[in-house]
């Protein structure tokens, strides 16, 4: 047949033989330099794409052991950040006790002293009236003895003796 002769489904047969020729030629040709070759770089990537799947797997379960480390470590350390917030906040609260302990007690001491002083005052100012009675009661029998006092004028100077006494509790 000649070419651009017959139907497109026709097959050529000598192409068809040439072209299988020529592929058993390659293949053997390949096969006989070629294929150890290429067996031997198939097999090394095999075999570095397994050892890198073995080291990624490795790492992935470091990695986990790592992960579990830390989040152990870190309910520890949560854990003990709560014990040392409770410590504080007894320890705070012991503080505060101590502290309205002392301010009640250095009250008391004020209020005692307080007394004291005033009580000492009030005595004080108690002895000082006396005296101040016992002058004026000296100085009222001193003018009554010197005096003949009749009983209005008596009256009088008694009236003025507590006047006086009334004026200065005053």
């Amino acid at each position: 047949m000649l070419a651009g002769t017959g139907s497109p489904l026709d097959i050529r047969w000598q192409a068809l033989a040439t072209e299988a020729v020529t592929f058993l030629l390659t293949v053997l040709v390949l096969r006989r330099f070629a294929w150890r070759k290429i067996q031997g770089v198939l097999e090394s990537r095999r075999e570095a794409i397994r050892r890198q799947t073995e080291d990624l797997k490795a790492r992935r379960e470091e990695a986990e052991r790592l992960k579990e480390e830390y989040r152990e470590v870190l309910e520890m350390a949560g854990g003990e950040a709560r014990t040392i917030l409770q410590l504080a906040v007894a320890r705070g609260d012991q503080i505060a006790k101590e502290i309205s302990e002392k301010a009640r007690s250095e009250a008391v001491a004020l209020h005692r002293r307080v007394e004291k002083q005033i009580e000492e005052e009030l005595a004080g100012a108690e002895a000082g009236l006396r005296e101040s009675l016992i002058g004026m009661a000296t100085t009222a029998a001193e003018k009554a003895l010197m005096v003949e006092l009749d009983p209005e004028m008596q009256e009088r100077l008694m009236s003025a003796v507590v006047r006086e006494l009334s004026e200065m509790e005053g």
